[in-house]
């Protein structure tokens, strides 16, 4: 598969002065003069696996949202921060408040302006126990007016690009306590460049373009949102029933040498990693050994897995943690080096005397069991067991149920050698003073102990530059496949690209669709 490699433009926010609001970034033809033509009004049908007219509310909590209810803010396709909701911002001196200022001619779908209480109404009801929203858990919102209000909060930032708003007005007299049962979220009013039109139970939704959207008339006219079978998703495709699906990459092949479709990839590149890595337990006599880990990574040829994976050719490889705004600049990873893995290996004294294909050392075997989850980590753990034992290192695979499965029984408790598993359980937790890895550097301690004091962008990727030699020398975890999320759609469908805008649904008001 080959996808246009954007990763290396992609611009780095540097100082907290990089987050001073600018008109959003839009290489896409005017949306006025983009909209319907003389092949009449443009609809495109986005197929929703196994979903139904819930797919919009907090009941999913899918980018399907977006589709009705705009963020404050939107990553634009290098991922810097654009405008929606909110036209501008300024922090306080230490991050720990923003000061907010709303588009003021931004609008609900029955005429209502949004206004700060909106924001404030919002971020409260989502708070309640009986709603139970993490994301706003510990934010204060300050009135100043109706199109002005500072966020306070010491953990989260309002620039986050995945909050959704809801109207006051609307729902301030609905019991709270119903809030998942709330007729609204099936005929919801939003304030997104789509509106509501009908749903069909179970079989479909039909939301238009609004034409006074503040952002200006989306140009795709009307979207169907079909709900469906994920089993039935690529016949769909192939007959034309839909235009965009999302593609788990094991149907990759299905569709890949199919001219009529491009492949598109969004990445969490979020503070930190996500995704499938090797956790070594540091508490094991083998694993201790950071020219041990190195080795191991040398070994494993990670483009060639993301490739047998069906995944991206541009996806990249990483040895590090970064900022969403570090994607480009972070170090260069170690490479596919089997030699170099052999020699550190024989250094440290590990070699195959009897010609079995497996090192020793001291009579004892380079042999050890790696839990992984039942799924992809199983396909990941297999071919890494191969390129492990190439250079003479065994590796035995022991699956379990799921990734969940995998945390909760044996790696957060310390009980086991090494784990391939979905790795997201946050920086602090996995590297910090009580790792559990049982990775020890006191150097990076104090540095993630600071990051865990700071909301200040540019000190925060300064924090994180300062953290890149540690792991580096370290290599305390091998990252192998980073978190994506695939989609096909029709090759028509124009203005998508990845990593940060290759989701159909979540920026379709920024899409045209452009006959060849």
């Amino acid at each position: 598969m080959k996808l246009r490699r954007l990763l290396g433009s992609v611009s780095v926010l540097a100082t907290a002065a990089s987050f001073a609001a600018c008109g959003p970034a839009d290489d896409s033809p005017d949306r006025q003069s983009a909209g319907p033509d003389a092949r009449g009004p443009v609809t495109v049908t986005v197929l929703v696996p196994d979903g139904d007219e819930l797919v919009m509310s907090p009941v999913s909590d899918t980018p399907h949202k977006f589709l009705m209810f705009q963020p404050l803010v939107a990553r634009a396709a290098d991922g810097t921060l654009e405008p929606r909701l909110a036209r501008s911002w300024e922090p306080s001196a230490d991050h720990t408040s923003w000061t907010i200022h709303l588009d003021r001619n931004a609008r609900w779908h029955d005429g209502v302006p949004v206004t700060s209480d909106d924001i404030k109404f919002t971020v409260e009801l989502m708070s309640l126990p009986s709603v139970g929203y993490g994301q706003y858990y510990g934010v204060e919102i300050e009135v100043l007016d109706d199109s002005t209000f500072v966020w306070r909060s010491k953990r989260n930032s309002p620039l986050g690009d995945y909050h959704s708003f809801f109207p006051k007005h609307v729902l301030e007299k609905l019991d709270p306590d119903g809030f998942y049962e709330w007729d609204f979220w099936a005929h919801p009013i939003g304030n997104g460049p789509y509106r509501y039109v009908r749903h069909l139970e179970k079989t479909l939704t039909e939301l238009e373009a609004v034409s006074d959207y503040f952002r200006g008339r989306p140009a795709i006219d009307r979207v169907i949102l079909k709900y469906g079978s994920g089993a039935g998703a690529i016949p769909e495709l192939l007959a034309s029933n839909v235009d965009v699906i999302p593609l788990n990459a094991i149907d990759v092949p299905k569709v890949e040498n199919d001219r009529r479709f491009q492949i598109t990839y969004k990445s969490a590149f979020w503070s930190g990693w996500a995704g499938y890595g090797i956790m070594w337990n540091h508490r094991h006599r083998v694993f201790s050994d950071p020219s041990f880990r190195r080795a191991a990574t040398l070994a494993i040829d990670r483009p060639a897995l993301h490739s047998l994976l069906h995944l991206p050719d541009d996806l990249p490889v990483f040895d590090v943690v970064f900022t969403e705004r570090q994607v480009s600049e972070a170090p260069e990873p170690l490479p596919y080096d089997p030699d170099a893995a052999r020699r550190l290996l024989e250094d440290a004294g590990w070699v195959d005397a009897d010609g079995d294909g497996v090192r020793e050392r001291d009579g004892e075997e380079l042999t050890f069991t790696a839990i992984t989850d039942a799924g992809q980590g199983d396909r990941v753990a297999v071919i890494v067991q191969a390129h492990l034992r190439a250079v003479g290192v065994r590796m035995e695979i022991q699956t379990l149920p799921g990734p969940m499965v995998v945390w909760q029984t044996r790696v957060k408790p310390g009980d086991f050698e090494a784990a391939i598993f979905w790795w997201n359980p946050g920086v602090y937790g996995t590297f910090g003073p009580d790792s559990f890895l049982g990775y020890l550097n006191e150097d990076v301690h104090a540095l993630l102990e600071v990051l865990q004091t700071t909301q200040n962008p540019a000190v925060v990727d300064s924090l994180y530059r300062e953290l890149w030699p540690h792991f580096q020398a370290d290599i305390p975890v091998t990252f192998l496949v980073p978190r994506v999320t695939l989609f096909v759609s029709d090759r028509r469908l124009r203005g998508l690209s990845s990593p940060h805008r290759g989701d159909p649904v979540w920026y379709m008001d920024d899409l045209w669709w452009e006959e060849e």
